[in-house]
């Protein structure tokens, strides 16, 4: 694994790369010391997050960049549960980096295969599809509210907070994982105000910080 990033390290302009995996975080990075470890693995969360929130959204995502004024973050997909994430500096060659980084894809995934002691890194997501299927039959009959609509409808000042409070804990994904959790909410019931408890507990697995995640909690309390 370190191998394979100190080649892609070696592209002019990368600061260093890291692979996070959701079975076991980060497997390996040469990103410099100044992102400590609790950074590493919750940034790496959060991108990896992206990647799911278009899968549900049904959008073909495998690859996108953040722009910051001293640095680009690139994010790479290897496969449902694993992430390449390049920093590097806000000048460089986007396509160059790219390229360097798809000619190590198949090898990161087989060393994080031997990293996990197993051959498929891409099993677990066959579970999380089932619910969804024995739910919507029973919801087909009725006219669903979008969450669009929702979210510019009576509800909308809670949901701003609600939003908001999220934000605080996950970053610039919040609007993304609201959307997606807001789809699952509906599909179990009409968009009313009492209903907003439940829907804030459908937001709890996006945050990873126990602190935070009480931190939200009573944050949603007082907005509801």
């Amino acid at each position: 694994m370190k191998n394979l990033l100190e080649e892609i390290k070696t592209s002019p302009g990368v600061l260093g790369a890291c692979v996070y995996s959701i079975k076991k975080g980060i497997v390996g990075s040469n990103l410099p010391a100044t992102f400590s470890s609790e950074q590493q693995q919750r940034i790496t969360n959060i991108l990896h997050r992206v990647f799911r929130l278009n899968d549900a959204a049904k959008l073909d995502v495998n690859a996108y960049e953040i722009q910051y004024d001293e640095a680009l973050v690139m994010a790479r997909r290897l496969d449902t549960e694993a992430t390449l994430v390049v920093v590097c500096a806000p000048d460089v060659n986007v396509p160059l980096v790219s390229m360097a980084c798809g000619m190590q894809s198949a090898e990161l995934l087989e060393a994080i295969a031997a990293h996990q002691g197993q051959g498929n890194t891409t099993t677990a997501t066959a579970p999380t599809t089932a619910p969804a299927a024995e739910s919507a039959p029973a919801q087909a009959p009725q006219a669903k509210a979008t969450p669009a609509e929702v979210l510019n409808g009576p509800l909308a000042e809670k949901l701003t907070g609600i939003k908001r409070a999220l934000a605080k804990c996950i970053g610039p994904v919040a609007g993304m994982a609201l959307d997606g959790a807001l789809k699952t909410w509906l599909e179990k019931g009409e968009p009313t105000a009492d209903r907003l408890p439940d829907l804030a507990e459908l937001l709890l697995p996006e945050i990873d910080d126990d602190d935070e995640k009480a931190t939200f909690v009573h944050q949603v309390k007082e907005l509801l």
